[in-house]
């Protein structure tokens, strides 16, 4: 018979104390109205991280975050995904941004407020040939 196991203590407070004080000393910074859904497995938050308020992280079972150093992400941005989202180091996404699919963003990139990004097909693809004001789909 065991006293305590260690998958009870991921529920306890001192788990979530644990956490802080590994990222503290790493220098990340997580707002604490920010929510990170996902293993600790599958979330890396290099050095200088910063992840702002009401920021939603939600990452499936097969889903995977890195975030290089120095990296900001501001308040109210959204990062979902069922693959890998690499974001790289000195980038700061601006609020209100929105990244979904499997993403990689360069170094020193900034990601103006608003913007969605996503991975997949872009529908101009179909034609190479003709310029972008000239397509009519």
């Amino acid at each position: 018979m065991t006293l305590f196991r260690a998958s009870h203590l991921r529920r306890t407070f001192l788990w979530r104390w644990w956490n802080f004080l590994r990222f503290i000393s790493r220098g990340v910074r997580i707002h604490p109205t920010a929510v990170i859904d996902g293993r600790s497995e599958q979330i890396t938050l290099n050095r200088g991280a910063k992840i702002g308020a009401r920021v939603n992280i939600r990452l499936s079972a097969s889903g995977e975050l890195v975030l290089s150093n120095d990296v900001w992400l501001s308040h109210d941005v959204e990062i979902e995904s069922s693959e890998k989202i690499t974001i790289g180091a000195g980038t700061t996404v601006q609020r209100r941004a929105t990244i979904n699919g499997s993403v990689s963003i360069g170094s020193g990139c900034i990601i103006a407020p608003n913007v969605f990004i996503s991975s997949g097909t872009h529908p101009f693809r179909v034609y190479p040939e003709k310029p972008s004001g000239s397509r009519s789909d």
